[in-house]
């Protein structure tokens, strides 16, 4: 890998993290990690491991929650429960299939209540340079009192009339027709049946992550494929067969030009800008 590129791969938790659940990342950027990204982080949730129960907060950022279950033959199985309590009105929301929920600057949320029934992998990202998480002060309303306003905001399958063949199969999708004033998000499950489509060298006005992570929570970083991405203007080979997240800064050239797949993994795609440009 090109020397001027690596730094756009990340893999792991940021160095020297001590937080038990933050050492467990498959991946972890911020603008720390790479100058001008935004946060994005991914790791496998296990029921072998215990789910602390966040308190209610908001942060000055949008925020996509990404939950994705590991079967790529019945991608909307999620093998979880999960209850996350939306707005001042503490509106409860029950998730079952694999799903994403936008939360719009300053909208409270949480806790997030979940009944694990097997592993799920998790992504967990905010438009800002870094996470800022401001505890929620204020009085939660009672649940039932008011009428019903977040459903929305919880995502399932690809877009709709959805008419390009690489993202009919995704599991999950946003952009800003989907939710007004959101970012671009999307996810799927990349396998021969349903190959990355071969691509021409392209750039886009706002950063960029590209996701690549295997399927198997008991070996993370396995990704189960090779992927041959070139990027800059001479279009340099990167090649890398690790779960990796590859920031793309805005205008950067770059083509994922080829995947050999081995199994099954999860791609995710995920701008800063309201829709893929």
């Amino acid at each position: 890998m090109a020397d001027a590129f690596r730094q756009y791969f990340v893999r792991g938790p940021k160095p020297e993290e001590t937080n038990e659940t933050i050492k467990r990342y498959i991946a972890m950027l911020d603008d720390d990690v790479v100058k001008g990204s935004f946060f994005f982080s991914a790791l496998f949730m296990q029921p072998k491991y215990s789910t602390p129960v966040t308190p209610s907060h908001y942060h000055p950022y949008s925020e996509v929650l990404f939950f994705q279950g590991l079967n790529p033959d019945k991608p909307e199985e999620l093998g979880w429960e999960i209850d996350l309590y939306m707005g001042e009105e503490f509106e409860r929301h029950t998730i079952t299939k694999t799903s994403l929920v936008y939360i719009p600057p300053r909208l409270v949320h949480c806790p997030i209540i979940s009944r694990m029934k097997r592993p799920v992998f998790h992504i967990y990202s905010v438009t800002g340079p870094v996470d800022v998480i401001n505890l929620f002060n204020g009085k939660v309303k009672q649940e039932g009192i008011f009428e019903r306003h977040y459903d929305k905001n919880v995502l399932n399958g690809p877009k709709a009339g959805e008419s390009r063949k690489e993202y009919k199969n995704c599991t999950t999708y946003l952009d800003d027709d989907v939710i007004k004033g959101s970012f671009h998000f999307a996810s799927s499950f990349v396998s021969n049946d349903h190959p990355l489509q071969q691509q021409t060298a392209k750039s886009h006005p706002y950063g960029t992550v590209l996701g690549f992570f295997g399927i198997d929570p008991e070996n993370q970083f396995e990704l189960g494929a090779e992927v041959e991405m070139l990027m800059g203007d001479k279009l340099e080979k990167q090649t890398f067969n690790k779960s990796t997240v590859v920031f793309v800064p805005a205008g950067m050239k770059y083509c994922i030009a080829k995947t050999r797949v081995n199994r099954p993994f999860i791609f995710v795609e995920r701008s800063s800008g309201p829709k893929l440009v």
